[in-house]
């Protein structure tokens, strides 16, 4: 602890991922292309705290904890397993007890807030889940280029994936919260509660019917998108290859700052002639970090990380689908279990509905 202390440079490069970190999670926190990034929340929190505890509370960057505090007005509360949650404010305080006295968590008014608005948000989040399935379910034309085609289902399985993690966040969220506070769940909110269950259970299952094609596209699909990738990055390599070999030839110095990202710039383009593997990615990933952006166009930078997530993505489909569309949490809140069949019963009209329930229970 001591060691790590008073070593400035680890310090300083702590505060710095901390910052980007908090950059990233608000940019995507509570918008359409959020996924794990609540699960994310939890150790971005804990890092903080760790800081901190290494630090003994001296050096407090006020700005830094007024950012991570300011979290909760998105995600006050997140739910980890079971009846077990995350408060955001609890944890950090518990931890820091030197910052001072604890404000309210907010969870009562978030939950208040979030149950006037629940049947609203599920009735559109029922209709873009339709929408998604009729897609799925549709051929596409052989009209449009090949290109065209990888793009259009790289970006439909993409969005299965990301509207399945909202459902999943929304009804998680809701129950955990309830669970957390002694505000009971409203009768007029039943129906969206297991409705939610049911989305989850059509998109699994959607993802299932389909299964053998994008067995046979994601392949193409990521070499599609690895390729997109190299196009941005290959000139930049080639460029720099040029200036170096210039250089040397020359006698002339190479720059160091040219050396380091071409060595970057080789690593990335490198891995992603490879298959799309859990390892292959987390090199590009690190390496991408590193890659200082001034040598690159600021459209180029978006680009590039927005494709390096949906790679990312396509890596871990099946088992990102597979936890977002996982039901487990209904156990805990079993009780509600004869509430949402009862309701059932008196909407005959929507009994063909009833399987996704029952698989979800």
């Amino acid at each position: 602890e001591a060691e790590a202390r008073s070593n400035a440079g680890f310090m300083q490069a702590m505060v710095a991922t901390l910052r980007a970190q908090h950059a990233y999670l608000t940019q995507h926190l509570g918008s359409p292309t959020e996924s794990n990034h609540r699960d994310l929340l939890v150790g971005f929190v804990a890092t903080y705290v760790l800081l901190n505890t290494l630090n003994r509370g001296r050096d407090l960057d006020t700005k830094l904890y007024k950012a991570v505090l300011a979290l909760k007005t998105k995600v006050p509360v997140v739910p980890l397993y079971g009846k077990a949650v995350f408060v955001l404010t609890d944890f950090v305080y518990r931890h820091m007890p030197s910052v001072g006295k604890p404000p309210k968590d907010g969870c009562v008014e978030y939950l208040k807030g979030m149950d006037d608005g629940l049947r609203d948000e599920v009735a559109t989040l029922h209709v873009q889940a339709c929408a998604w399935m009729v897609r799925m379910e549709s051929n596409f034309s052989s009209k449009v280029w090949v290109t065209e085609v990888l793009s259009v289902r790289a970006n439909l399985l993409i969005q299965g994936v990301l509207l399945a993690h909202h459902i999943s966040t929304t009804v998680r969220t809701n129950l955990g919260l309830h669970m957390h506070t002694p505000v009971a769940i409203k009768q007029s909110n039943l129906r969206p509660l297991y409705q939610c269950a049911q989305l989850l259970k059509a998109i699994q299952l959607t993802f299932f019917r389909k299964s053998a094609l994008v067995c046979e596209q994601v392949p193409h699909i990521q070499r599609y998108l690895q390729a997109c990738v190299l196009k941005v990055l290959e000139p930049i390599q080639s460029d720099l290859e040029t200036q170096l070999g210039t250089a040397q030839q020359g006698g002339f110095r190479q720059e160091e700052a040219k050396v380091d990202m071409l060595t970057i710039v080789r690593v990335i383009c490198d891995n992603l002639r490879g298959p799309n593997t859990l390892q292959r990615r987390q090199v590009v990933s690190v390496a991408w970090d590193l890659t200082p952006h001034k040598w690159i166009r600021g459209g180029d930078i978006d680009e590039v990380t927005l494709l390096l997530r949906k790679l990312d993505i396509l890596g871990r489909l099946e088992q990102m689908v597979g936890e977002a569309c996982d039901c487990s949490f209904l156990f805990w809140s079993r009780g509600l279990v004869p509430l949402f069949l009862a309701d059932c019963r008196g909407r005959w009209k929507e009994t063909h509905q009833l399987h996704f329930l029952m698989a979800a229970l």
